[in-house]
């Protein structure tokens, strides 16, 4: 197997959690209520649980978007030979749960990692690289593994590519206006 095609079916793989993480910030547009604190607004050792930026409205979401994002992909699963070739897995005899799961899993990583910085005081907003870009990643391929659990070499792409294709979103991102930092 080329590295070419372990990075393109680790993106496919991968495609229900970056949308799903790119949900919240897309989300105050789409879906302006839900805009509650996650951790309540609470605190843990003079320090926000996860911050008042991590919202239910986020998590919602993201279930939503990595349930749709992977429908889409077991439809074309079903239509395209292509789209086989891209596949780790056969979507058909696939749960549609995994993608939920996916999503889910996006966006719980990055509430895990906003406690870790949170405990480092590092502020909101603030760079923690690499682990700013690629939590959402691991947060999803740790929950899809109840489902699916990628071999060694597409773990490493899945890594790769969440790392790489999350810098270049929000760096499109900031520029359009979407975002307030660059990272």
């Amino acid at each position: 197997m080329t590295l070419g095609l372990v990075l393109v079916q680790s993106f496919w793989f991968i495609l229900p959690m970056g949308l799903a993480n790119m949900m919240p910030v897309f989300g105050k547009r789409l879906l302006p209520r839900f805009n509650w604190p996650v951790d309540g607004g609470k605190q843990w050792r003079g320090q926000p649980i996860f911050g008042a930026h991590k919202t239910w409205r986020g998590l919602i979401l993201g279930a939503l978007v990595g349930w749709l994002a992977f429908v889409i992909q077991q439809y074309l699963f079903e239509r395209s030979s292509f789209v086989r070739l891209l596949s780790l897995f056969d979507y058909q005899s696939m749960t549609v749960w995994l993608g939920v799961v996916m999503g889910l899993g996006a966006v719980w990583g990055d509430l895990v990692k906003s406690f870790f910085k949170r405990r480092r005081n590092i502020p909101a907003g603030a760079v923690w690289f690499p682990l700013d870009q690629i939590d959402f990643v691991i947060g999803g391929t740790l929950l899809a593994a109840f489902f699916y659990l990628p071999d060694f070499n597409h773990l490493l792409g899945i890594l790769i590519v969440g790392l790489s294709a999350i810098i270049v979103v929000n760096r499109i991102s900031f520029k359009l206006g979407l975002r307030e930092t660059e990272w």
